[in-house]
């Protein structure tokens, strides 16, 4: 997806509102699963369920950039270590 955005943002605008389109629709099955884990339980009920989404997507794509860029995947393993304290740090519900 960060792909084609950057490539479409100036030049071809049915393409980016394509990218744009898949984004939302990503973000919308990211924040139904975080308001499902939120009823459930498991999240702290004041959560901000599209805050964390894009936080999420960010550091998903962030990694899969840098680590493309540096032929490692240790960016990827670093953002997904780092999210995993922030969820346990910030989201879980404790108890």
């Amino acid at each position: 997806m960060q792909n084609t955005a950057v490539e479409s943002d100036d030049t071809h605008t049915e393409l980016r509102d394509r990218a744009r389109q898949g984004l939302h629709n990503f973000l919308d099955l990211m924040k139904g699963i975080i308001s499902d884990g939120i009823r459930a339980g498991e999240f702290k009920a004041d959560l901000d369920s599209e805050a964390l989404a894009s936080f999420a997507f960010s550091l998903l794509e962030g990694g899969i950039l840098l680590s493309k860029l540096d032929g490692d995947n240790k960016h990827m393993h670093t953002n997904t270590a780092i999210f995993s304290s922030y969820l346990e740090q910030c989201c879980l519900k404790s108890g």
